[in-house]
């Protein structure tokens, strides 16, 4: 018995890298889907094997959505935590005698700190949340099946019952009453 293992072939066929080229997008856009905010598909002449630079994302945010940002999903918390985080700890390290600029560097960067851990941790709720749900309509979906099944079993022992009943009662003498 002579095993052939599928080693690394290079397509000819120009069909099969095209195939093969739709098929990592659809990948690519399966998990960005899974991911993404709102599932908004990738824009035209982003290559989604690639992983993005801080350019390519500074470029695809447009003015809009920086008027659109307080829709995104968990970006409120987000910036309420950051923002009061911040002014507690600026006025704490003011307090404990750091000067203004020192105390206001303090404010600034652990407001951005806590503002996305925040963030993140709401993503990580929303997350479980779906994960969740659709766990919860797998077992009624499965629940609603098994109900099903037993109700049409039911239905089957009741019209056996029935048959044998009527058979019976064909069997039965019509001259003997007792």
């Amino acid at each position: 018995m002579s095993s052939t293992t599928p080693g690394p072939q290079t397509p000819t066929n120009p069909s099969t890298d095209d195939e093969r080229a739709k098929q990592a997008e659809a990948a690519a856009m399966q998990r960005y889907a899974e991911v993404s905010l709102k599932s908004v598909p990738i824009p035209e002449g982003v290559d989604p094997t690639k992983r993005a630079t801080v350019s390519e994302a500074a470029k695809m945010v447009k003015p809009e959505d920086l008027l659109k940002v307080h829709q995104t999903p968990c970006a409120r918390e987000g910036f309420l935590a950051g923002i009061g985080s911040g002014a507690a700890v600026g006025f704490l390290r003011y307090i404990a005698g750091a000067p203004i600029p020192k105390s206001a560097n303090w404010a600034v960067g652990s407001g951005v700190g806590v503002c996305i851990l925040a963030y993140e941790y709401c993503q990580y709720q929303r997350r479980v949340e779906r994960y969740n749900m659709k766990r919860v309509v797998e077992v009624v979906s499965k629940k609603q099946s098994e109900l099903k099944k037993q109700e049409e079993e039911k239905q089957r022992q009741l019209q056996a019952a029935q048959e044998e009943a009527a058979r019976k009662a064909a069997e039965k003498k019509w001259y003997k009453p007792w």
